[in-house]
């Protein structure tokens, strides 16, 4: 299976979580890449840095911290709704694709 794929289902255990990808606007790579994941992540999200490149973490670290922060106070809120199964129960998420 192609690397894509391997990422997939292994992401994919992922769908109870919430995922903030961060990456800097000026990274075209970053940017590619973390658009492709978040397509296969149920509940990730991009959030694009403006003005920074690929060191988004040295070059920009409070508007890292307020994407981690705003991520981490979204996912509080989810969890204080009602939960509901979703097709990835049961799946552990710590297992590396095959």
């Amino acid at each position: 299976a192609s690397l894509w794929v391997k990422i997939a289902r292994w992401y994919g255990a992922l769908g109870h979580m919430e995922v903030v990808l961060v990456v800097g606007e000026v990274d075209a790579a970053a940017v590619t890449t973390a658009g492709r994941l978040a397509a296969r992540i149920a509940l990730a999200r991009v959030v694009r840095v403006p003005g920074a490149g690929h060191d988004v973490c040295l070059e920009q670290p409070l508007a890292v911290a307020a994407a981690i922060d705003d991520g981490v106070a979204s996912s509080a809120r989810a969890r204080s709704r009602p939960q509901t199964t979703r097709a990835t129960d049961g799946i552990d998420p710590m297992e590396k694709p095959t």
